[in-house]
């Protein structure tokens, strides 16, 4: 195959017009108007490489739609067959430390969003468009992973190994896509067991060198900021991106001063459903006169107006 191969054209050409896929044409036009280049991808790869960065990510966009759960099963699938490389190829792609995962994904996605809302349906709807915000535990196994540590599930009520996941979708009442995404650790409380680890057991953790303006080493550095905070700055990037919200809805544990702070002063006009858990929170919004109240205090709307 030539590294000049638009991969997407050639699943095209496997089908006459008259039995193209709609599912396949239509990822086709979405990934040309993406216009990414190797340059967005990690730059250009050497020349005794099998395929450009642009067709392995290609590949790894086309992959759930050929039944290939993850890199570990592409040797035995149909893509392999076609085109060609190895699980290997895809972990070391995806691995690079230059690749802003989070530009691409948002590109995708308010490429997406766009195509939604320029629809009849969405126009004629009377549903709100809604960011929704939350958080889940990522539970491992394995301590030998980057940056391991325990967390405090609320799920188990108790300590486990793994992450937190902050992330915010857009949803439409119809149609639902992932803005952006942030792991997070903590730090824990016991002097000398950061993380609920010992000395031996964090040293033991898979650990690399990166260049700190590169794109993973900025992602690490917001490993321990709080969520609340990092949630503030993805609204703030949904409003300078002018993706369309009507409300963000959020989890009690969301609902404090400061993103009541920030709904009632940003210039962009949106409504905060949540319920402030907290008496302090409550009264600032009591005083402030903008909200209403739901069902025994269970929901607090506050308006931006």
């Amino acid at each position: 195959m030539s590294k000049n191969t638009n991969i997407p054209s050639e699943i095209c050409n496997l089908f006459n017009k008259n039995r193209l896929p709609l599912v396949v044409s239509t990822f086709n036009k979405l990934v040309e108007s993406l216009h990414l280049g190797n340059a967005d991808l990690g730059g250009r790869k050497r020349e005794n490489c099998q395929l450009t960065n642009l067709q392995v990510f290609q590949l790894l966009v086309l992959m759930p739609f050929f039944s290939v759960v993850n890199a570990f099963n592409y040797s035995g699938s149909v893509l392999s067959r076609m085109f060609g490389g190895k699980k290997d190829m895809l972990y070391s792609f995806m691995s690079q430390d230059n690749i802003d995962w989070r530009n691409i994904i948002y590109r995708i996605t308010v490429k997406l969003i766009s195509n939604v809302t320029c629809r009849q349906d969405y126009r004629k709807s009377t549903l709100p468009s809604v960011l929704i915000a939350d958080d889940t535990d990522l539970p491992k196994s394995g301590l030998h992973i980057e940056s391991i540590g325990k967390i405090f599930s609320h799920v188990h009520q108790s300590c486990i190994l793994g992450y937190k996941m902050l992330a915010l979708c857009w949803s439409d009442g119809r149609s639902q896509f992932i803005l952006d995404a942030s792991l997070h650790g903590e730090t824990g409380k016991v002097e000398g067991k950061e993380q609920g680890l010992t000395a031996k057991q964090r040293e033991a953790r898979y650990q690399r060198k990166r260049d700190e303006d590169s794109c993973s080493a900025k992602r690490k550095n917001e490993y321990f900021m709080g969520k609340g905070e990092k949630l503030i700055e993805m609204v703030k990037r949904c409003i300078r991106a002018r993706i369309p919200f009507d409300y963000l809805l959020v989890d009690s544990w969301f609902t404090c001063k400061g993103l009541v702070k920030f709904v009632c002063h940003s210039h962009r006009r949106f409504h905060l459903l949540g319920n402030p858990i907290k008496q302090e929170c409550y009264d600032r919004i009591k005083n402030k006169g903008n909200y209403n109240k739901y069902s025994h205090d269970v929901t607090i709307l506050i308006r931006n107006s």
